[in-house]
């Protein structure tokens, strides 16, 4: 993780360095325009670069957003098929097979701008969220076992900058942050007929 996280700060600084404010503004893909500006021909290795990070994330996805239904299923939020796994392979089956037909929905918008603020909003939103959680279980139940302990200060500085990431999209897209929200509001009632009624999952 620390490996990742230096090349990633590095590349970002490497933008800042060869490209000026005006070229990033003006560039439809930044790393493109970085590789035309230093690798000159081998310019085409920035977006093959790109794709492979995206096919990267992609993976990352479906492997925790599954595992999410999974457990929701298990739990009695989504229905309980999406709690099944498969009898080789030990994997949620059911639960990664239903994100097909979302993500196929997903590909249908015209502007991945559009897209990435629908998402964006209310994914920055529901991580405050959870890791507000943290600083409060800690006051909540002080002597609660835990395996696991960071310092205080990161999950505060970190609620803090997703509620600027949160800010930054409804400053910026307030159209497409209100579409965000009427989608996240529509799963309420699916949530609550797929659990029978119930709020507490383990009433």
């Amino acid at each position: 993780m620390f490996f990742v996280t230096v090349v990633y700060v590095a590349t970002n600084v490497a933008y800042f360095v060869v490209l000026t404010p005006d070229d990033l503004l003006a560039s439809d893909a930044v790393a493109v325009s970085y590789g035309l500006r230093v690798l000159g021909n081998w310019w085409i290795l920035m977006p093959i670069a790109v794709a492979l990070s995206c096919i990267g994330s992609i993976n990352g996805g479906i492997f925790t957003v599954s595992r999410q239904f999974y457990v929701a299923g298990r739990d009695g939020q989504f229905p309980e098929v999406l709690s099944m796994l498969h009898i080789d392979k030990k994997t949620p089956l059911p639960a990664a097979a239903v994100m097909l037909p979302i993500m196929s929905l997903m590909l249908t918008s015209d502007s991945v701008y559009s897209l990435i603020n629908f998402l964006s909003f209310s994914r920055w939103a529901f991580i405050a969220m959870a890791t507000a959680s943290l600083p409060y279980f800690r006051w909540k139940f002080p002597d609660a076992e835990r395996p696991f302990k960071v310092p205080l200060a990161l999950p505060i500085i970190f609620v803090f900058l997703s509620i600027f990431m949160v800010a930054g999209s409804v400053y910026s897209a307030p159209r497409d942050v209100g579409i965000g929200i009427l989608m996240t509001v529509a799963g309420i009632p699916c949530g609550w007929f797929s659990s029978g009624g119930r709020v507490d999952p383990s009433g």
